[in-house]
């Protein structure tokens, strides 16, 4: 199965499948390829296992790619802005953060420690 017939397979899922295999997306990819377990067999329909297994095997790019097509589908689409608008609108808060830390004012927080606790509201 080739990566657009995957895309075209996962965005005909229903909202909850696709959100199981967003999800799954997700937990693949690194650094949290170790948060969570793939549901059994058993738990998922045969159509959608043979999706996630697809969608799981693609390469890293068109992971990230399907993952986000799928949340944006999940997503409500009015007033969605585009990439471009959502960087732009970031850059005076990315800037106020980047003063902040500059400033000492912001509290660090390690990396593990940000990374154990994702892992642990996943689990």
């Amino acid at each position: 199965m080739d990566c657009e017939q995957i895309q075209r397979d996962a965005l005909a899922l229903p909202e909850t499948e696709r959100m199981d295999l967003a999800l799954q997306l997700l937990r693949s990819g690194k650094p949290l390829s170790d948060v969570g377990q793939a549901p059994e067999p058993s738990e998922v329909a045969p159509e959608l296992r043979k999706i996630q297994d697809a969608a799981l095997a693609l390469p890293e790019a068109e992971r990230d790619e399907l993952c986000r097509n799928l949340l944006v589908s999940l997503e409500p689409q009015e007033g969605l802005v585009s990439e471009e608008e959502a960087e732009a609108s970031w850059l005076p808060e990315i800037r106020r953060r980047v003063a902040e830390i500059e400033r000492g004012e912001a509290e660090m927080i390690p990396y593990e420690q940000v990374l154990r606790e994702i892992q642990e509201l996943l689990q």
